[in-house]
This record gives C-alpha cells, structure tokens and sequence, in this order.
C-alpha cells in the first residue's frame, strides 16, 4: 500500500505541476495580449490625437506665413543686423529698443517663434509636423544675434551708475526650438549622406 500511495502521491505531485506551469503560461499569454492591445489602443490614441491637432497646426502654418511676410515687408524686405545693432546703439538698453516702433517687426517675430517653440516643447505641436512644414527662419535667426546676447546682459538698467541686468530667459523657446532644428538637420544630413552611400 505504501508503493501505491506514494505513486498515487507521485501522480498527483506531477499533475498539480503540470496545472501549475500551464496556469503560469496561461497568464503569461494574457498578459503579452493584453500589452499588445495597450499598445494598440495607445497608437490609435494617437492618431486621433493628431487628426484632432490638423486644424491647429493648419492654423499655425497660415499665421507663420502671414507673419514672416508682415515683418519682413515692415522691417524694409531683409533682416538686416546692422540696422538692429542700431537701434540697440541708440537706446539705454534692450528692452528700450525692443519695445520701440524700430523693432516692432523683430518683436513681432520673436514672439511669433517664442510661442511656437513653447508649444513644441510642451508637446501641444509635434516637433516633426512643424520640421516638415515650417521653414527656420535662419536669416531673423543670424540677424538677430546681437539682440539675443545683449538682452541676456543689459536688458534694464538696475540702477542709476549704468549697470544693467539681464533677461536670462529672453526667447529662450526660441533658442530651444532652434537646437532642435540644428540637430535634425544634422541627423537628416547623416541619413542622407548613408542614402548617397548605398
């Protein structure tokens, strides 16, 4: 008797395994299906997501457009820096010449990238979207150099001896949005230089 209840046992050790391990790859199974639908409610979320953000970012070409054109027209047809480190001269310091009637088109702009930087990095505006269909303006960039390093110096005048401060953050979403366009022009160089190779 002992023989067979240790065989009977045997049996039922073996058995309560095999359930055992057939339970684990049950849950295993229904956990990859249940990542793999996750994964493709996320995508489908998505893409809803994206059709839903086509008006804005529509939008958003046509005011691009419209206030490269403006500005441009208004600051005399080409971003001229020396007309820009001018105006920088003639005022005390750079919030005097850039919130004159001058600069009002250099404002205008830098606002206009400001918000769509800010927009990009809060992720209300896919950086690619906006890569593919926006242009940097490259030549406002370069002109306004000078602008952008002495507004970090001498923005107001903190006291009555001359000694300014600066605006450490002075279109800094700007500046953001410009690295981002920096780095994938490089990667897309790269690709193509890979392509030219092939």
């Amino acid at each position: 008797m002992s023989d067979s209840g240790t065989t009977k046992l045997d049996q039922l050790a073996k058995v309560t395994q095999i359930i055992t391990a057939l339970s684990i790859i049950v849950g295993i199974i229904l956990g990859i299906a249940q990542l793999y639908k996750t994964s493709r409610d996320l995508k489908e979320s998505t893409r809803i997501a994206k059709l839903t953000a086509l008006p804005t970012v529509k939008e958003l070409i046509r005011e691009d457009g419209d206030v490269r054109t403006k500005a441009l027209n208004d600051f005399g047809g080409e971003w001229d820096k020396q007309k820009i480190n001018q105006v920088l001269a003639q005022r005390r310091t750079v919030a005097e010449a850039y919130y004159s009637d001058d600069l009002k088109p250099v404002r205008d702009m830098g606002h206009h990238y400001e918000v769509l930087g800010a927009l990009v990095a809060a992720e209300v505006v896919d950086f690619k979207i906006v890569y593919e269909i926006v242009d940097f303006p490259d030549g406002f960039w370069d002109a306004t150099e000078d602008l952008r390093t002495q507004a970090q110096i001498n923005w107001v005048k903190e006291d009555g001896k001359g000694k300014g401060k600066g605006l450490s953050d002075f279109w800094k979403n700007f500046n953001k949005l410009h690295g981002r366009y920096v780095e994938q022009r490089k990667i897309d160089a790269q690709e193509e230089s890979k392509k030219a190779k092939s």
